[in-house]
């Protein structure tokens, strides 16, 4: 059941008490956001659900990154929703604990920099005279600044 709440973005009657909706409906038109906890109209849910994902957790991040960076710089942090599990060495810990404390809930792991490193992706397909299907290969190139002004 979904339950009334204020930051809708459902407009059907069973969320507005204006309209003289006395109860909860089971979601026939919209679904509940695990991360904002909105009732999405069910046509815009999987995009809303693709936007909504982690951003908390990459909001609370930012707002605390300069002070975190004083005595965490180079840690792996572990942020679910606005608490976090703690500041940790490696990837490999930090997922650990992320998946004991969050279970199958989203959360965030970072590394704490003052400024992100960014990474361009591309993908190269092979065509090989010895396999029936394309091979696909991926790049991980750092990102340089163009040095033009933009």
């Amino acid at each position: 059941m979904i339950s009334h709440t204020s930051n809708d973005e459902c407009i059907c009657g069973c969320h507005n008490p204006l309209e003289g909706a006395t109860m909860a409906h089971c979601a026939a038109c919209c679904r509940q956001c695990p991360s904002c906890q909105k009732n999405i109209d069910i046509n815009k849910y999987n995009d809303h659900k693709q936007k909504c994902v982690l951003s908390i957790e990459l909001d609370y991040f930012d707002k605390h990154r300069k002070e975190w960076c004083e005595h965490h710089t180079g840690k792996i942090v572990v942020i679910s929703g606005t608490t976090v599990y703690g500041f940790y060495d490696d990837y490999k810990n930090a997922l650990q604990v992320g998946y004991d404390q969050c279970g199958l809930r989203p959360f965030l792991l970072k590394e704490v920099q003052l400024v992100d490193e960014i990474f361009f992706l591309s993908y190269h397909t092979i065509i090989s005279p010895t396999y029936s299907c394309p091979i696909t290969t991926t790049q991980i190139l750092p990102y340089e600044a163009p040095e033009s002004g933009c």
